[in-house]
């Protein structure tokens, strides 16, 4: 008869503590993605799906979409602020000079990271939302500041930081960034 209480009060103070614990773990990015959509009657559709993941901006392979979605995946239980900075890696094309031919060499020796050329915020509030889109990124617009200047952004790095509306006692996983390489247009 006690070892049956026994394993009641057992159990009871699991069921308190168990879930106090995992309240304190706080939030975590788990994976940042860049995906955009294809036209249902496009024939890649098959071969890609209709929202695939961008792993290369390239206009000659069809993988140069004029927007993108920005996709973060976390986990925890806290609501938290979801920020989005797009931080562009830009280097000299020589496109004037070369008529529209851009030098490989210059634009990979003179690339430097630029301050962030786009910062968006979306607030979560519910425990149970694990995935944050930033929808409609207009890689057009963002890659046109700088080929007007005979200027390629070599790479886009899309930093995310969650920012906890509570305490938390490690916040070192609460930031995360993705990097795609953009290829030249010629």
């Amino acid at each position: 008869m006690n070892l049956k209480y026994a394993f009641k009060w057992v159990l009871l103070l699991c069921m308190a503590f168990v879930p106090a614990a995992f309240a304190d773990e706080g939030v975590r990015v788990k994976e940042v993605a860049v995906h955009y959509a294809i036209a249902l009657d496009h024939p890649d559709v098959a071969r890609l799906g209709a929202y695939p993941k961008l792993t290369r901006y390239n206009l000659h392979n069809d993988a140069a979409p004029a927007k993108v979605d920005v996709v973060v995946d976390f986990q925890g239980n806290l609501a938290a602020a979801v920020i989005l900075n797009i931080i562009p890696v830009v280097g000299k094309t020589d496109w004037s000079a070369r008529e529209g031919i851009t030098d490989l060499e210059l634009l990979e020796s003179s690339k430097v990271e630029f301050p962030g050329i786009l910062y968006r915020e979306i607030e979560t509030n519910a425990p149970d939302d694990h995935r944050v889109v930033f929808q409609g990124i207009n890689l057009d617009e963002l890659i046109g500041r700088f080929t007007k200047s005979d200027l390629w952004p070599r790479q886009m790095v899309f930093k995310v930081a969650l920012i906890p509306r509570e305490l938390e006692a490690d916040i070192s996983d609460n930031l995360g960034s993705y990097t795609l390489t953009l290829d030249p247009p010629d």
